[in-house]
């Protein structure tokens, strides 16, 4: 099992995820697709699933708890952008930039910056 050692900071006014039911979540997702038939001997392995995490807030805690314990990559999106920057801020503080893309969505509806 490997360790969990991470590290964030939440701006005044935003939520603190309560993690283990955030852990028990991803690992329900992880037993789903253990579900997926094994490739074959002559087929390479799938790579590490890419999560989408649509209201990713402050704490991008899907993602970095995601990256951390399983080796996925995710995407995950806000459209605060407090908290986009902050969660910016928390994936680099755990120097998971290669695995997360945090991308500010904008409340406009249209997409926006990231």
């Amino acid at each position: 099992t490997p360790s969990l050692r991470l590290r964030w900071r939440l701006p005044a006014g935003h939520l603190c995820p309560p993690v283990p039911s955030r852990i028990n979540y991803l690992l329900w997702l992880e037993d789903l697709l253990r579900l997926r038939p094994s490739p074959r001997a002559d087929e390479q392995a799938p790579p590490p699933p890419l999560v989408l995490d649509i209201g990713t807030g402050a704490s991008a805690i899907y993602p970095l708890l995601g990256s951390a314990l399983l080796g996925w990559r995710f995407i995950a999106s806000e459209i605060d952008e407090a908290a986009a920057e902050a969660a910016r801020a928390n994936v680099a503080l755990n120097g998971l930039d290669d695995e997360i893309c945090v991308r500010f969505t904008g409340g406009g509806g249209g997409g926006g910056e990231g």
